[in-house]
């Protein structure tokens, strides 16, 4: 088989529904932030320009990332409240992801199979596994994906000296700073290239990183003083956070606790859905089959490596100056996904020194491993859904112990799936999704939590006293919705 374009993404659409579950992918629904955009939306006007003022005034900050709000806007005129829709979509933009970092990995020499390999590690790589099941979370790989073929096109450019490409390549730069802030640290990537530094090199990064730094100084300071919304995130930059982003950010790819869970959902995968973990285990094999397996063109094997680093390095940089840190397992592993490119970035230098077949068959065992323990992953996110839609059930059921005006604490065992996927875990998920479940845009809810402290007045969440009168709690344990809580319900808790 010759993997030509068309075979790399026909390769690559299939390895993404196996990752997804196979046919198991259409159980695959809305989780925690999804459910405040959809909220907005969906007690909206009638309108796609109702629609973009919903989401604005829902989330005001969501201006510093201006493309999002045609996006999001764009997503619900196609899908409204179908999860598969958002889910195809979303696999969609991570194939095209991974072709970008085919052809990027074409540009520093690779040989088709070994591009399409690490295509596929990138694509499958389970510590990063949100960007692949959280539907808010397409704004990742949109922007990464604006990046990364930013970065062919200007790759092209250097090689070439064709302006075209230059041109093409700010484009895409812009839209991905519009989108999202994952790739915003990126710029010193463009010193890396092949063909290695050139006066054509510097003078390109220079004009590039002028249009960078007004993209940033808009997002930072422009937009919010004219939208009045204030920073979404602010810079709360210090050393010690710092290091332990990149610590942990490490710890995300190497230590024995992510091996440990990458093996335990490979496991899980092949006792749960067995046809599916076989098929996504043997798929990376077919890499073999390549007729370009003979010999290897030499590679700039160093400026590989190089690209890899900075990637890794640069792409954890916006969390050294925030409040979030890298997680292997939760749904914010989403912040893993500009370092595991990287990281693939960096193995396949490492490997590019064995016999070609060697190499490829190093690499389709380790994607072996990835794509099964991303099928256990899909079964976490399947499962977190299902608890959504029971305890829906369990609301509807119960509806008529919610007076309206009354806030609902739910009591529920179930936090996360497989400490993975979240279920509700905070009041605007909850919140959001009652209120579109009853049509019901006054309902108010909250997750019952060790941030809530129980006073003989009441409950105190966050310096907020929620008096004992004002609230109803929905025991999942029990399927009922009590008919009275006090301070001795909660004091023992």
């Amino acid at each position: 088989m010759a993997w030509n374009r068309r075979g790399a993404a026909a390769f690559l659409v299939f390895a993404a529904v196996l990752c997804l579950g196979g046919h198991r992918l259409v159980e695959l629904g809305f989780y925690h932030d999804d459910w405040k955009f959809l909220a907005d939306q969906h007690f909206a006007g009638p309108g796609f320009w109702s629609r973009i003022k919903a989401i604005v005034a829902g989330q005001p900050a969501i201006l510093q990332r201006p493309l999002d709000v045609p996006l999001f806007a764009l997503l619900y005129e196609a899908f409204g409240m179908a999860p598969l829709g958002w889910h195809l979509a979303l696999l969609a933009v991570n194939v095209a992801l991974s072709m970008g970092v085919r052809e990027a990995l074409l540009r520093f020499k690779a040989p088709p199979p070994a591009a399409l390999l690490g295509a596929l590690l990138f694509l499958c790589w389970p510590t990063k596994d949100s960007t692949m099941f959280w539907s808010i979370v397409i704004l990742a790989p949109v922007a990464l994906a604006s990046w990364v073929f930013a970065y062919v096109l200007y790759l092209d450019f250097v090689e070439s000296g064709d302006r075209r490409r230059l041109a093409g390549a700010i484009a895409l730069f812009s839209i991905s700073l519009g989108v999202y802030d994952n790739t915003v640290a990126l710029l010193p990537l463009l010193l890396v290239t092949p063909s290695g530094a050139s006066r054509r090199v510097f003078v390109s990064t220079g004009v590039v990183g002028a249009f960078a730094a007004f993209g940033i100084v808009a997002k930072l300071k422009l937009i919010p003083w004219l939208s009045g919304s204030g920073f979404a995130k602010p810079l709360e930059f210090s050393g010690s956070h710092a290091l332990l982003v990149y610590k942990l950010g490490f710890m995300s790819f190497v230590s024995r606790v992510a091996a440990g869970a990458i093996g335990r959902f490979a496991q899980q995968a092949f006792v749960f859905a067995p046809a599916v973990a076989a098929g996504a285990a043997a798929l990376p094999w077919l890499l073999l089959k390549a007729p370009e397996n003979g010999e290897w063109p030499k590679a700039p094997r160093r400026a590989l490596a190089l690209a890899g680093l900075a990637l890794f390095v640069f792409g954890l940089l916006p969390y050294a100056a925030s409040n979030y840190v890298p997680n292997p397992f939760t749904h914010m592993n989403r912040i893993n996904e500009v370092p595991a490119l990287g990281v693939v970035f960096m193995l396949l230098a490492a490997v590019y020194g064995l016999k070609p077949r060697r190499a490829l068959a190093s690499g389709c065992a380790l994607a072996a491993l990835m794509m099964a323990s991303h099928v256990g992953a899909a079964l976490a996110w399947i499962e977190a859904y299902q608890r959504q839609l029971q305890i829906r059930a369990l609301i509807e059921k119960n509806l008529g112990a919610w007076s309206p005006g009354k806030k609902l604490l739910l009591h529920t065992p179930w936090v996360y799936a497989a400490d993975k996927a979240p279920i509700f875990i905070a009041s605007w998920d909850i919140t959001s999704a009652a209120q579109i479940w009853l049509n019901d845009p006054s309902r108010n809810a909250d997750v019952i939590s060790r941030e809530m402290q129980a006073t003989p007045e009441g409950l105190v969440k966050e310096g907020a006293l929620m008096p004992y009168d004002s609230i109803r709690v929905l025991s999942v344990r029990r399927g009922v919705i009590l008919p009275k809580v006090d301070y001795d319900s909660f004091k023992h808790d």
